[in-house]
């Protein structure tokens, strides 16, 4: 029985490490899509001086 738990154990933490790994990853990848999702304008470029 304990090389059981061990394993379940084992995949627990794999499975883990899995999730945070792609909440690293999401949260890295995207911080401008969720800044524009709070500030519509934010992306927006500056008006032209007239020439």
């Amino acid at each position: 029985m304990p090389s059981s738990n061990a394993s379940q154990r084992l995949g627990l933490a794999l499975l883990g490490a899995l999730l945070a790994a792609g909440l690293l990853l999401a949260v890295c990848v995207t911080p401008q899509g969720r800044a524009s999702a709070r500030d519509p304008g934010a992306r927006r470029s500056a008006p032209r001086a007239p020439s």
